[in-house]
């Protein structure tokens, strides 16, 4: 990069194009189109580079799109998927964070010459809707030209290459698959390979769950419009047909096509493309190069098949290549979407509990609100009790709407957001007779929930917006508490809002307005884990508003009876593990259900011989604890052993340093401990803060009970030895904060 350009783009970041300036220290501009820019970053927080992806239309439906790409994928791990990290709005402009991958594309890892002319038609065809079909349909005469050169001979050492990374893509595709998440957007510039050879795939703008994404789908797609690449896109996809999983593998064909050949499959105009792809057979790899296996050639041609029916599934394609049938690895950290598997989770028990919770329903669907917080540590089924809870509600008619605080989610009035989001995609699919009386309120809302400008047109004349942004928050949020109390009147209304554990104060302003604007048919469940209010204030507000709303203002949730824990593990164990197996792990388990699911899932993914062995190290939770940490690798291990040794929540930055872990295993352990419920992000309310800076990232394992059980089972030597690594680091960071000093 030379002077000139890197001056122009630290220009560009200084004028505001990377406003996020307080948390992230801008590097460079890694890419950018006409949606959104990706840019390298610092962390202040934890020192981390990232890469940091922003949107920068204002179109709400895109806004949507992007809040989904991360909320699809933020809780997925696979070693091939790119690791998202926070989602942020910073004066009304939406970004999130995620792994930085310092490499090279997919055609050129697989060593393969490049077809300049391909690349930019690819390009050119992103996203038909965003640029209008009518400004990507033609290029150039000599382009067209060039792309029908005929690459060079394939060499032993590049097909190789291929078959490894054609590996590598099979085993994400086939772990999305298995969430019933399709790509929709699959193609060379999305696949990334690090300097270590590993296999990224990013990019899940497009991507949607199938049998779950129907509603949100057609509510943001324009009539007509195919979204994604031309270039890569199945026939099924271009015709607007129903997308499954076949379409990921002919887009993935077409890479495959690329990386052999040099080009693509289909060349000249979009339009040209649809005809050909439409009505003629793919064209053979071996009319275009030499010496490629037979076998690659033929999973070329199954892959772009015009029937999706009689394209191979990915198992036929290992098969086929010779390539292993990948399994979960224990300490792979692979994890699907709580959002993927929660419908599938089995509800035992809780019967007292949802009878209360019943009769509150009841008396709200008769016109009165309610208000009921249900507080239990994580993992005791609080989840689960609100899902039969809304079960009962949508029997009666209601509308239901879920929202979610997450502690790596960093926006105003981040309890409500999902829940929004969910009632703006409801309301579009209203009657205009229905939502015109509530315009001037969709609009005054719009200000704090972007995805509200959805249904309204632009401002009527004569329509006057305050000045000062104290009365537009005012104005916004008796807008909200107006379109709330509207819908109720169509429907009985209930609204979960989970994890409150991590509410903001805007989320609980918001919700006092709602109990105190509000009437009828509304009932409001809040979920969160014990707090201690007198050093909570967010928990003392949440309990004093659901004081006089409900019988008790807080139903404390208590684990599972012994007999409903045994019922739970059977029916989640019953077609994975033998019977004997799943006797006696209610005990262990201590009636907690994660805990259950967790051993569970672990257990179906060692040998059979290793299973016994296994369940007889559980003789407790405490066991349960010590079997799960003893199955993660070293440097895993090693990082939750130093977050128990800090006995309290530590600065990221520290712990990385006292780790001695390289970034890379660093960021690897780290996400293996998050994704199972080993470490935590302290709340936004716990956070330690520096005297004169910005909030630092900060650690903490999960639970005092699994901190217990990690530093116990340290013997002496290790122990001493992590306290020492502690204190280098704390030697070496000048600036700790007290807390970790202590």
């Amino acid at each position: 990069m030379g002077p000139t350009q890197r001056r122009s783009e630290l220009a560009e970041l200084a004028q505001g194009a990377l406003p996020i300036m307080t948390r992230y220290e801008p590097v460079r501009l890694l890419g950018r189109g006409g949606m959104g820019a990706v840019y390298e970053v610092v962390d202040r927080r934890s020192g981390r580079r990232v890469a940091l992806k922003k949107i920068l239309t204002p179109d709400p439906r895109q806004q949507l799109r992007f809040k989904r790409e991360f909320r699809l994928m933020a809780d997925l791990r696979h070693p091939n998927l790119v690791q998202l990290f926070d989602l942020g709005l910073e004066d009304d402009t939406w970004f999130f964070t995620m792994e930085l991958i310092e490499g090279a594309s997919w055609l050129d890892a697989c060593g393969r010459r490049r077809d300049a002319a391909a690349d930019r038609l690819a390009e050119s065809t992103r996203d038909l809707e965003a640029r209008g079909v009518s400004q990507s349909w033609d290029t150039p005469p000599s382009d067209r030209d060039a792309s029908a050169t005929i690459a060079a001979p394939a060499s032993a050492a590049s097909l190789e290459d291929v078959r490894e990374l054609l590996a590598q893509l099979l085993a994400a595709l086939a772990f999305l698959h298995q969430q019933g998440i399709v790509h929709r957007d699959l193609k060379p510039s999305n696949v990334l390979v690090d300097r270590d050879g590993q296999v990224k795939v990013l990019d899940f703008g497009l991507a949607s769950q199938l049998e779950r994404d129907q509603e949100f789908t057609q509510a943001l797609s324009r009539t007509g419009v195919a979204l994604g690449t031309v270039a890569y896109m199945a026939p099924e996809q271009l015709q607007g047909q129903p997308v499954t999983a076949k379409a990921d593998l002919y887009s993935l064909g077409c890479m495959l096509f690329q990386a052999l050949t040099g080009r693509l499959p289909h060349t000249g105009s979009p339009a040209k493309i649809l005809e050909a792809r439409l009505h003629e057979p793919a064209p053979r790899v071996e009319r275009y190069v030499d010496d490629v296996p037979e076998e690659l050639c033929a999973v070329c041609r199954a892959l772009l098949d015009r029937d999706p029916e009689r394209r191979p599934t990915i198992d036929a394609l290992r098969d086929a290549l010779g390539l292993p049938h990948s399994t979960p690895d224990p300490t792979s950290g692979q994890t699907a979407s709580p959002f993927a598997s929660d419908a599938e989770l089995p509800f035992v028990g809780r019967q007292q509990e949802l009878e209360q919770l019943t009769a509150l329903l009841e008396r709200a669907c008769a016109g009165e609100l309610r208000f009921q917080l249900i507080e239990g540590e994580s993992g005791i089924g609080k989840s689960a009790l609100a899902r039969q809870l809304v079960r009962q509600a949508k029997q009666r008619g209601a509308l239901c709407l879920r929202g979610r605080c997450y502690e790596r989610e960093h926006l105003p009035f981040v309890a409500f957001d999902r829940a929004i989001d969910a009632l703006t995609l409801t309301l579009s699919r209203w009657p205009a007779a229905l939502v015109d009386p509530i315009k001037p309120a969709l609009l005054a809302a719009s200000r704090i929930f972007s995805a509200l400008r959805m249904l309204v047109d632009d401002p009527a004349p004569g329509w006057r917006e305050a000045a000062d942004r104290g009365e537009q928050l005012h104005a916004a949020l008796d807008g909200l508490a107006a379109i709330i109390d509207h819908c109720q009147r169509e429907a009985p209304l209930l609204l979960v809002l989970d994890d409150l554990q991590w509410a903001d104060e805007e989320s609980v302003a918001l919700l006092e307005v709602i109990l105190s604007r509000c009437t009828g048919r509304i009932m409001i469940l809040g979920l969160l884990r014990p707090r201690e209010p007198s050093g909570d204030p967010v928990a003392a507000r949440l309990q004093a508003l659901a004081r006089g709303r409900a019988a008790a203002p807080v139903l404390q949730l208590e684990p599972l009876r012994s007999g409903d824990c045994a019922a739970l593990i059977e029916l989640a164990g019953r077609d994975r593990l033998a019977p004997d197996i799943l006797e006696g792990l209610a005990r262990r388990t201590e009636g907690n259900p994660l805990l259950a699911l967790q051993v569970i899932d672990h257990l179906a993914l060692l040998e059979l011989d290793a299973r016994d062995a296994y369940l007889r190290s559980l003789e407790s939770s405490r066991g349960v604890i010590e079997a799960l940490v003893k199955h993660f690798d070293a440097p895993t291990r090693r990082l939750l052993q130093l977050a128990a040794t800090a006995g309290a929540d530590i600065d990221e930055a520290l712990l990385r340093d006292a780790s001695g872990l390289s970034d890379a295993q660093y960021s690897a352990s780290r996400q293996a401990l998050l994704a199972a419920h080993m470490l935590r992000r302290p709340s936004a309310d716990e956070l330690a803060r520096d005297d004169d800076g910005p909030p630092r990232a900060r650690l903490d394992v999960y639970h005092d009970r699994i901190r217990e059980t990690v530093y116990d089972t340290l013997d002496p030597a290790l122990r001493r030895e992590l306290h020492r690594a502690v204190a280098r680091a704390l030697e070496a960071h000048q600036g700790a904060h007290g807390r970790d000093v202590e």
